[in-house]
This record gives structure tokens, sequence and C-alpha cells, in this order.
């Protein structure tokens, strides 16, 4: 069924226009040379599938616990050696909050012959790790349940047709009673609660009716009622369900009716006593009907499937076996609802299978019935057999394909990202990706887990025609790496992605002006690489030339900002330097190199600059820096020596930028002019003396 789904209302309720949107795989498990595998899953979305496969040493019983991500947590093989016509059969899986209770039958001619023995095996959850095990050779157990301290096994004696549920602790394995039910034909399903009351449900060796049956391990039998229904003949049960906050017992069977051949049909009795018994028939009298499956509603009531030759009808019923919906969907060639599970908004899903090579999920409105669309799963054909969904809305399907038994995971829709590691203030984006084109417009409801380090708009729509959608991620500052879970949300389904947010680091120091004279200030700027979190993001500095310049010991940059400035001081010197500064944040550092130059001789001055000889005048030296440590020292020489006298140099003290020299004159007996001359590192200055008699 690849381009719709057709709709039928069977009791009331607007049929909402529905559509059928491919589900991808997103990983799948397969066990080879197996079949009829066992689905159940976790509070925390942990799968364990149990398969009994074909081993060259005779039989195997496999175990494999995965989680959500299809990663394999732990893989349990159980092998024993003999006749290789010897084989295990999966019967049942039951579990708890701690271990898993697995049930499986050694039978001869391949696993379909003759009864050898039952086995069950207890395992930890958390490794694998046996915790007992338990084997009957002359009872063919068919179903088990388990509460936090026993396990109750319904089974049937392989040569007596005696039907029994046999009781054990846990975890020490011991014998706590058996509770014999009576003579039977065949043992369909067995529930406990949790002050140890089994229920079970059989047909009768007359094979007309059926035997339900509440029992202790300590006091036997409590109670036991027979259905049967005078409009059907040859009635055995599927299954069992028990809802104790209703009181009841609801019980799924099939019979021959006078007028359809084969009928499904569903028992409603008090759990209590296993009075007050009603019966049901969902399905058109006038149609051949097979029951499918029957599944508690957690706000009240069940649901149960049954499917005739083209059609698979769902109905809600309430406690007391009354419907209060029914509506139907064409199934796939070949397919039926075989499994009920629901969404994360409360809406029913039921699995269909097909022979042509997918299957089909279809949604209800668990209210009104509504049919509110369908997904086609690739790959999984008339073996579909579980679907087991969790919190996240993820679709996890058992299925025989190819001689082997798989489990495989779907979504209806990928979310992604421009980038999986980012870092504050860097731009990213999130994607809702579908398989094949939206039939029709889909709001997206967004969530981030953190919202104060990365948030989103409050929805998004993928239009009508288009694939995907993307929508923009704020993503702000953060301490130290932080993981936020984005999630998108759309008809009962939530695909969810990690975003890892990491602390912006330094990105870049730079040194402006780079080349100064010593004395001069210069400043430096650190970047990061994203915005700086709450409270900011100090950056350490460090110059490796404390005694030609100095930086701060930090520099911190302000919340949702980038970068932040800082001042570099320097000092005089001798010769030109080399200046290396560090700017580091955790363990990332960013250097720059700038130049600290000598100062150099900017220009002299006299004054006066016209004296009478036998006077002293001053000579003044510039230069366009401060003088380093021991002083500037300038060369100095006079164009007459007679009569303008000076010392061979002068020298700028230390942290001075200027200084001043006596220049004696002589008598002279008529004006005459003295050129002054001063040299340092082959730069020349003068200037000229007028000296007068």
């Amino acid at each position: 069924m690849a381009s719709g789904l057709r709709c039928i209302v069977l009791a009331f309720g607007v049929i909402a226009a529905s559509f059928s949107q491919s589900l991808p795989i997103i990983w799948q498990s397969a066990v080879p040379a197996s079949v009829n595998g066992r689905l159940v899953r976790d509070s925390a979305s942990n799968l364990y599938f149990a398969t009994t496969t074909t081993s060259l040493i005779g039989r195997q019983l496999n175990v494999q616990k995965f989680n959500a991500l299809g990663t394999k947590l732990w893989e349990v093989n159980h092998n024993v050696p003999g006749n290789l016509g010897n084989q295990y059969t999966m019967r049942d899986v039951a579990m708890t909050s701690s271990r898993v209770f697995v049930l499986y039958q050694e039978r001869s001619n391949n696993g379909n012959g003759t009864f050898v023995a039952s086995h069950l095996r207890i395992l930890n959850l958390t490794d694998g790790s046996l915790v007992f095990s338990l084997q009957s050779n002359n009872t063919a157990w068919e179903s088990v349940a388990a509460n936090e301290s026993q396990v109750a096994i319904l089974g049937k004696t392989a040569t007596a047709d005696t039907g029994s549920v046999s009781f054990y602790n846990v975890p020490a394995g011991s014998f706590a009673g058996v509770a014999a039910i009576g003579d039977v034909s065949g043992v369909a399903d067995v529930q406990i609660d949790a002050s140890g009351n089994a229920y079970s449900v059989a047909t009768d060796l007359t094979g007309n009716s059926l035997s339900v049956v509440r029992s202790t391990a300590a006091g036997g039998v409590s109670w036991q009622t027979t259905l049967n229904d005078p409009a059907r003949t040859v009635e055995f049960a599927k299954e069992l369900a028990v809802d104790l906050t209703a009181s009841k017992v609801y019980v799924l069977g099939q019979g021959n009716h006078a007028s359809t051949g084969i009928d499904a049909i569903v028992y409603t009795l008090n759990s209590s006593n296993g009075t007050g018994v009603t019966t049901s028939a969902p399905g058109a009298a006038a149609d051949l009907n097979l029951p499918g499956d029957l599944t508690l509603v957690p706000s009240g009531g069940f649901v149960v499937s049954i499917v005739n030759s083209a059609d698979t009808l769902v109905a809600r019923m309430t406690s007391v076996g009354a419907t209060s919906w029914s509506s139907g969907y064409s199934s796939p060639p070949a397919g039926y609802g075989r499994s009920h599970a629901f969404d994360v908004d409360g809406n029913l899903l039921v699995l269909s299978a097909s022979n042509l090579g997918e299957s089909e999920v279809v949604r209800f409105n668990i209210a009104n019935g509504t049919i509110l669309g369908s997904y086609r799963v690739g790959a999984v054909n008339g073996g579909a057999r579980e679907l087991v969904t969790d919190a996240a809305g993820n679709f996890y399907i058992n299925t025989d394909q190819n001689q082997s038994a798989v489990l495989l995971r779907s979504q209806p829709a990928r979310l992604t990202f421009s980038a999986n590691n980012v870092t504050g203030g860097t731009p990213v984006n999130g994607v809702i990706a579908l398989p094949d084109n939206a039939p029709t417009n889909q709001l997206w409801t967004l969530a981030s887990s953190n919202s104060s380090a990365a948030s989103v708009p409050a929805n998004v729509t993928l239009t009508s025609g288009n694939n995907s959608v993307s929508f923009p991620i704020v993503v702000n500052g953060v301490t130290a790496n932080t993981n936020v879970a984005i999630n998108a949300r759309h008809n009962g389904f939530i695909t969810q992605t990690t975003l890892t947010l990491i602390p912006s680091n330094a990105q870049a120091v730079v040194i402006n002006p780079n080349v100064v004279v010593g004395g001069t200030a210069t400043q430096g700027t650190v970047t990061l690489s994203g915005k700086a979190p709450t409270g900011g993001r100090t950056v350490t500095l460090a110059s490796n030339k404390t005694n030609v310049a100095t930086v701060p010991a930090s520099v911190l940059v302000s919340a949702g900002q980038s970068s932040a400035n800082f001042t570099v001081t320097t000092f005089g010197v001798n010769a030109n330097q080399g200046v290396v500064v560090t700017a580091t944040t955790g363990a990332v550092s960013k250097t720059a190199f700038f130049a600290v130059n000598a100062p150099s001789l900017t220009s002299i001055s006299v004054s006066p600059t016209s004296i009478k000889g036998g006077l002293t005048a001053a000579l003044t030296l510039n230069i366009n820096g401060v003088a380093p440590t021991g002083g500037f020292s300038i060369v100095l020489f006079s164009g007459a020596p007679g009569i303008v006298i000076l010392t061979a140099s002068g020298v700028i003290p230390a942290g001075q930028t200027t200084h001043n020299v006596n220049a004696p004159t002589s008598a002279v007996t008529s004006s005459t002019t003295v050129t002054l001359f001063a040299t340092r590192s082959g730069i020349y200055r003068t200037t000229t003396l007028t000296v007068t008699p």
C-alpha cells in the first residue's frame, strides 16, 4: 500500500484526511537462521531481543541487548550439544525491572515435531548473566509472566492434556508451588500481578470453550470460569489482558460462527471472582474475522484488532466490553493488524504486515478512532511480528526476513545539525528531514533541554511537497563542554539529537601598532572562537620579556562578546627587541609578535642661540622615546672646539626623553657662528650657536 490508506468508518466519527509516509530504517540487526523472535523494552529504551537459532552443534538460544542507538550492550548464547534434529523454538518473553525471562521449548524434527523439554532462562538485565534456569521434561511450557519476586509459567503436560501454572521464587529459583487448571487441549497466555495472583487462559479439552483461572502458588485455584458463546463452536484463546484498576480480565479468542465460519470474540469478566462475563464480537457478523491483538489503554478500557480477507478493524472498548469506537483500513496484501503500541501523545499505533517487501504502521486517535495517518516501513514483509515504541516515539519492529529474525528501529524523520560541535555565538542550523516529500503541511514543535545554552524557535513548518526544513539554533557561550538535547515533535513522534557546545577559546591575539619605541604604550586585542558565556571568559596573558614589555595577568571578555582589548606597557631599550605576547584559555594558546625599538635622536637645540664669549649655553638633546636603564648616550662634538667646548658625549638619564648639556664658550674678537653636532646610531642632528665679543 504505497500510495495511501483506504479508511472505513464502522461506528462513528469523521476520518481525517490520511496519508502514507515512508518510515526510514535507522538501524537493524539480524540473527541468521532464526525466526519467531521475541522483543521487550525497559524504561530506559534498552531492547531485549530473544531468538532461537539452528546451531551446528545442536541448538542455540540467542538473547541480545541493544540501546536505542543500535549499540549491542551484551549478547548471550546458550548451546546444548545433541541430536541435530532437536531444536529450540521460542515461546515467550517476560521482563521485570532487573531481569528478563526467556521461555523456549526443545522439539524434534528441527523444532516442529515431538516435545522434548521446556526451558526457562532468567537473565540479569545489566550484563546478561544467568540468574537461574529451569527445565521441564514433561510439561510443554507456553507462556511466562513475572513480578519482582515470583515467576508463573503456564503449560500443558505433553502426554496427559493437563494444564498447570507453576510458580518459582525469584531470584532464588526455588519451587513455590503449582496450580492445576484442569484438562485442556491447549494453553494460551498467563499474566501475574504484584500480589502473586496468576491469570491464565486455556482451551478446554472439548475444544468448544475457554477456561480462565486465577491461581496462586500457595492457595492453588482462587476461581475458574468457563467461557462458551453458544453462537460459536471450536473456540480457542489467543491472549489475555488483566486490568486491576478496572478489576477486569479480557480474553481475545476465536471460534466458528454459524454465519461466518470463523469469528473473533472478546470476553470480559471480573478479575476478583471471575463473574460478570460479557461477550463482544467487534467484527461484522457477516464477515470472516480473525483475532489480531488486544492491548490495554492507559486511560481505560482496551483496544482490539481483528482482520478479514481485505481489511483490518480496530475497536476501542470499555471495561465492560462496550464499543466506544471502531475504525478500519485496507490491509496490505496478506497483511493484518499484528501488534499494538502507543505514541508519545497516547494515540494508538497498529502494525500491519505485508508480502510486498514493506509493512505499515497506522495511527489512530485514541479518543475517537480517527485515522491520523500511516507510515510505510521498507524491508518489513509478511513476517512482521511486534511493534514497540519508546518515550521518543521511535518504532522498534521485530520481524522475520529471509530466514532471519530481524530487529530494526525506524522513525518518521531525522534531525541533524549543520555542525555537531559548536562554540557560543557560532551560527548553527537544525534540519528535519523526511525520507520523501511531506503529503501535507507538518507543524513540528521544537524544544531545547537547555535553552540558556542553545535556544530554538517554538515551532517550524515543513510544507507540503518538501522533504526537509531547517531552523536556526542560537548558541550562547558555555564554560565547559555542554550537551544539549534538541528535539522536534510532530504527531506523537519526537526526534531528538544532541548538540555539543564547547567553550570559546583564544582564537587570535594581535598587537597594534606592532612596532613601538620603548616607553610607548600599545594595545593588544584577544579574540575568542565564539562568544563569552555568562560571567565572561577570562584569558590569561603573558610576555616573554617583562623587562621590555608587560601585559596584565589576564583580560576578561565580557558575556556575549568575542573580543577584549588590553594595554601593553613598554620600557626603554638600548637595542631593538622582539617580544612575544601569549593569550591562553584552558589548553589553547595563541601568540603575537611585536617589536620594541630603541629610541632615536630626533633633534638638538641650544639656548640661547647667541651668547657672549666666555659664558655657557645649554645644549638640549631630544629622543623619541625614553632612555633605557643606564641612560642613553649621544656623541657630541663642536665645529669650533676652541670657541664652543663640548664634552665627548651626553647621556639622557634612564626614563627621560630629553637632557641638557653645558656648552661653555671662549672669548672672541668678532662674532662667530659655530655648528654643534650630535650623533647616535648613524643619525646626525645639528644646531648653531653664535658667540659674540
